[in-house]
């Protein structure tokens, strides 16, 4: 098992996504993270959190809005984990990572 680091981007800022989105909308939103974090089972070894720009200076205009942790034979084990996600339904995208095991044999 490998574990990989999925970053959640968007080209709008969490504020200016949820801009002009109803407080139920928002509940909505929420709740269907939480069911989705729940069919995820133990493969989200660390379901995340959000996160505030401080400085990233090669971020190629994206934000970084949250991410998550997820352990899967491969890459393409996350890609069918995340279909559905309710963040990609928002218009964001996710960058996937496989997090490199540097400890020496």
């Amino acid at each position: 098992m490998s574990k990989f680091l999925v970053l959640y981007r968007s080209a709008k800022s969490p504020a200016e996504m949820f801009e002009g989105v109803s407080p139920e909308q928002q509940q909505a939103f929420a709740k269907a993270w939480l069911e989705w974090d729940a069919s995820a089972g133990k493969a989200l070894t660390d379901p995340g959190n959000p996160t505030m720009m401080v400085s990233d200076p090669k971020a190629g205009g994206d934000y970084i809005g949250g991410y998550a942790i997820i352990e899967a034979d491969n890459s393409e084990a996350v890609d069918k984990l995340l279909t559905g996600h309710p963040f990609l339904a928002t218009g964001g995208t996710v960058g996937i990572y496989e997090v490199q095991d540097m400890q020496a044999p």
